[in-house]
């Protein structure tokens, strides 16, 4: 459901001729030359496009993103790619904060993220991994808001970013890191909960920091203590 609406903003989007780019999150700097070199052969099928870009298929469904960079890419709108590198990972994960991170967060910003960071990884991340954790998604969020600013240097109009939830708060992701005035929306589909009947529950549940600008529910479906899974699979 998520990502046939995320397809759908884009085309209402295309369709009243605003959208100019879309940054990826599925794309990394290391596919900006297959994206530059992107012709009219590539473009002649899905399967030829995914072959040109070496698609990550094992991290990232082409069945759900790929409908939408083929269409941008057919449009005539800059695909960017939003996402760094696992060489770049790596070097960020073992060095130092960068210059495009710094200041951007305050301190209890940086303590939330931490504890998102602690709870989606179930409570099992070592305390040691925690600042490089941080340090690589905050590099990550920088990445995107340069992605972002890069196609509004560009061309006038809108600059849609396709990212996880988490990558589209405002109060602890790309927001915080992108350049200029320009008016920015902020947008989450976010799954039912059969227990919470009311939008109320959810922007409470969010926190004060108001995170999105709109939540656009769909239906729920069977949850799964993924949780649960992983401290199986750590006790084995």
């Amino acid at each position: 459901d998520h990502h046939q609406l995320q397809a759908f903003v884009l085309r209402q989007l295309r369709e009243q001729g605003v959208l100019s780019s879309v940054s990826f999150e599925m794309l990394d700097s290391s596919q900006r030359e297959a994206l530059r070199s992107v012709t009219p052969e590539v473009l002649s099928s899905m399967g030829a496009l995914k072959s040109h870009l070496s698609w990550d298929e094992e991290g990232w469904s082409w069945d759900y993103y790929g409908p939408m960079l083929y269409e941008a890419l057919q449009a005539g709108e800059l695909v960017q790619a939003a996402n760094i590198s696992s060489d770049e990972l790596m070097s960020i994960y073992g060095g130092e904060e960068s210059d495009a991170i710094k200041g951007r967060l305050e301190q209890a910003q940086l303590k939330r993220l931490e504890q998102e960071i602690d709870e989606s990884h179930c409570g099992m991340l070592p305390q040691s991994q925690f600042a490089a954790m941080i340090r690589v998604q905050r590099s990550r969020d920088a990445q995107m808001a340069a992605s972002l600013g890069d196609g509004a240097s560009k061309g006038q109009g809108v600059h849609a970013l396709i990212a996880g939830n988490f990558h589209a708060r405002r109060d602890l992701g790309v927001p915080n890191y992108i350049e200029g005035s320009g008016a920015l929306v902020s947008l989450s589909f976010i799954e039912l909960d059969a227990e919470s009947a009311s939008p109320n529950d959810y922007v409470e549940a969010l926190g004060a920091g108001q995170p999105f600008d709109y939540l656009w529910f769909t239906p729920s479906i069977e949850p799964q203590d993924y949780c649960a899974q992983l401290r199986a699979g750590a006790v084995q």
